[in-house]
């Protein structure tokens, strides 16, 4: 799940105050989906 792998991203980071209890960590976690997203359809249309 993306979910998953931007939570492992941001221990990996250190910024472990994003979690999904914090409205930061939310909206942050929406955008890396989003920008999962937009990449997967950007490499799915080559």
């Amino acid at each position: 799940m993306v979910i998953d792998e931007s939570m492992y991203v941001l221990s990996f980071l250190g910024l472990k105050n994003f979690t999904h209890y914090h409205l930061e960590g939310i909206i942050f976690e929406f955008l890396v989906f989003l920008f999962y997203a937009y990449a997967y359809l950007q490499f799915s249309k080559k």
